[in-house]
Parts: structure tokens; C-alpha cells; sequence
């Protein structure tokens, strides 16, 4: 599903099936503990977004799943039991941001065997559950409660750390964006960002950045050219 040949698989499914595939996905869904199953947790994230967005959550048939994929809108009526599970209620909402979150961090640790190209999927999937909630709701996460707080700090110390010529660090950086909103960029993450943009913009092998690219330059543009300023002056 996640590559796009089969995109529309679980609309073709008998109801019985869909539904015994609805709550097989909502029990993973249910854990709380990230760790070696980060990447488990983004692939169900990215087929929920897939199940319930069949027309628009990725490009034609064959491309990935978060490659030229339109925006999708906020949905308020999630119709599967996963959906609601990440998506309904506030408590949902913070929950997921966490472990989309961790998931991110488990990703970029390295060292945990997880290739380049995963994790770069990975975060791109993180950025597409950001993007289906409210802008509100992401930006006043870091202060939701305590694990929110230390899972925050510990991504923005995680992607401080990455090399700056990498496709990762962009992409980490774009999903920290997508959190804090253009008041909340901190200098050293916008420093980061335009070496890493200058790394991915003038790389010949870096392809499909449509969407890290329309939404991070939007959010960063700003700080980016203050930072400017500052330099000159």
C-alpha cells in the first residue's frame, strides 16, 4: 500500500475484512512504547492516512507513499476505529504528535539499523500526520504535559546533532517546523535548515522534496532572512 500499486486495496476488501484489518491496525496503533518498533508505527500511520484519504494521500500508481502528494485538509470524521484512534479528541491528537515524534528520534539515532532511505520515508510519513492536524494543536504540544516537553527537547537535541549535509537532517528539520510554527524556530535549527537546503537543492540524486520543500520554506523563509540580517550586520 505504502508504495502505491495497491493503494486502493482496502476499499476492494469484503467488509468483514475490512474491519478485522481496521482493529488489527488500531492495536498496534495502541502501543505506547516506541523503541524498536518506531518504524512499525510510522508504516500503520502512513496506511491510515492511506485508508482514509484513498484520492489524495500519495502521487499515481508506483511512486511512495509521501512523494508529489497533494495536501491533505484537516478531516474532523475519521471513519475507521484507527483513524479515530490517532486523530479524535485532543488526548488523541497529543499522543500521536509523541510518537510520531519518538518515531522520528528512534529514526535519525542511528545505529539502530535503520538505512538512510527508511528513515528519510520515515520522517516524511511523521510530516504528513503533522499536516492533518490543527496547526494550534501541534504548536501548543511541547506544553501539553511532561513527556510531550522531554520528548521535544530530546528532537531538537537528536536533530542539532545530524550531519548538516544529509537529506535527513532536512527532512528533521522540516518536522520540527511543522511543531513549533514560524515563532517558534530556534536560530540554530534555521542555521541548520539552510545548510542542509543548500546540500539537498544542489544534490543531482535528491529527488521528490515537493512537499518537505513547499511546507518547510513557507515556515522558515522568515527566520532564514532575519538570521541574514543579523549576520550582515
Amino acid at each position: 500500500m505504502l508504495s502505491g500499486a495497491c493503494r486502493q486495496l482496502f476499499t476492494q476488501l469484503p467488509q468483514d475484512a475490512q474491519q478485522q484489518f481496521d482493529h488489527q491496525l488500531r492495536h498496534i496503533l495502541k502501543s505506547s512504547d516506541v523503541g524498536k518498533d518506531a518504524m512499525l508505527l510510522l508504516w500503520c500511520f502512513g496506511i491510515v492516512l492511506l485508508v482514509e484519504y484513498p484520492e489524495g494521500s500519495g502521487g499515481s500508481q508506483g511512486q511512495r507513499f509521501n512523494q508529489t502528494a497533494p495536501t491533505l485538509s484537516v478531516k474532523k470524521d475519521w471513519q475507521t476505529a484507527s483513524g479515530q484512534k490517532l486523530f479524535l479528541g485532543s488526548a488523541s491528537l497529543y499522543r500521536t504528535i509523541t510518537l510520531a515524534s519518538l518515531s522520528v528520534i528512534w529514526a535519525i539515532k542511528g545505529g539502530v539499523g535503520v538505512s538512510d532511505e527508511e528513515a528519510i520515508e520515515g520522517i516524511r510519513i511523521a510530516s504528513r500526520v503533522l499536516r492533518v492536524i490543527d496547526e494550534d494543536v501541534r504548536e501548543n504540544w511541547p506544553r501539553s504535559d511532561t513527556r510531550a516537553k522531554s520528548t521535544f527537547l530530546k528532537l531538537v537535541e537528536k536533530i542539532e546533532r545530524l550531519e548538516k549535509n544529509t537529506t535527513i537532517c532536512f527532512e528533521a528539520a522540516a518536522f520540527h517546523a511543522l511543531i513549533v510554527g514560524t515563532k517558534g524556530l530556534q536560530q540554530t535549527v534555521v542555521a541548520q535548515y539552510e545548510l542542509c537546503l543548500t546540500h539537498v537543492i544542489s544534490s543531482v540524486t535528491e529527488i521528490h522534496l515537493e512537499d518537505s520543500l513547499s511546507e518547510s520554506l513557507s515556515l522558515f523563509a522568515v527566520s532564514v532572512r532575519l538570521c541574514g540580517t543579523c549576520a550582515k550586520s
